[in-house]
């Protein structure tokens, strides 16, 4: 054949095969169909209408009541009981008066301790009472009750109305402590040959009170 036809020939299946893809594509690709959301309005539910308010209903006011009538109970008349004679009486009866405490002591002295085991105490009272235990090895051998003398009360009231409160203490031969307290009622302060003198009295008293006569 000649050139000239196959060129044509060339030509004829090109253009055929571009047809056929176009043809082929057309086929293919056709027209996406259109939503139905699109043709479709939206429509929007209308809001229920507002219930209408209830009107309000008024109440009947009620009647006042009547008020029952008060019935006073007519009083009556009760006997007086008897007292009865077995009955607890409600006077006051009469107590006793519990005895008045003991005053504290004016002045007080012990002995305690040394190489005979003394505990020794004494005490005496403002009103001039005087009470002396003579005591060996923590057991009271012998108890005196007595009174101050004249003389002896005038003595320690002396010290007591100069002498502001002190106490002293000192050792006997026997390394026994002994303590002599003076609650006094002044102001001044003893010197110690005056709280010497007051424990010298009351250790004298005591042994005067408490040593058996020879």
């Amino acid at each position: 054949m000649k050139r000239g036809t196959w060129e044509c020939l060339v030509i004829l299946l090109m253009g055929a095969v571009a047809m056929g893809l176009v043809l082929g594509m057309a086929g293919c690709g056709g027209g996406r169909p259109a939503s139905s959301d699109a043709g479709e309005s939206s429509v929007e539910a209308a809001p229920p209408e507002e219930a209408a308010a209830p009107e309000a209903v008024s109440e009947p006011t009620p009647e006042p009541e009547e008020e029952a009538p008060v019935v006073e109970p007519e009083p009556t008349e009760v006997e007086d009981a008897e007292p009865d004679a077995a009955a607890p009486s409600t006077e006051p009866s009469e107590v006793e008066a519990p005895e008045a405490d003991r005053p504290a002591a004016l002045l007080e002295w012990d002995r305690q301790g040394g190489s005979a085991g003394h505990c020794d105490r004494m005490t005496i009272y403002p009103d001039g009472r005087v009470v002396a235990v003579r005591c060996l090895n923590r057991i009271d051998r012998e108890t005196v009750e007595t009174t101050l003398t004249a003389d002896q009360a005038d003595e320690l009231n002396a010290w007591a109305d100069q002498f502001a409160p002190f106490s002293r203490r000192e050792s006997d031969i026997t390394r026994a402590a002994m303590r002599t307290v003076l609650e006094g009622r002044g102001e001044a302060v003893p010197t110690t040959e005056e709280k010497t003198a007051v424990a010298k009295f009351a250790k004298d008293l005591f042994l005067a009170l408490t040593t058996p006569p020879e």
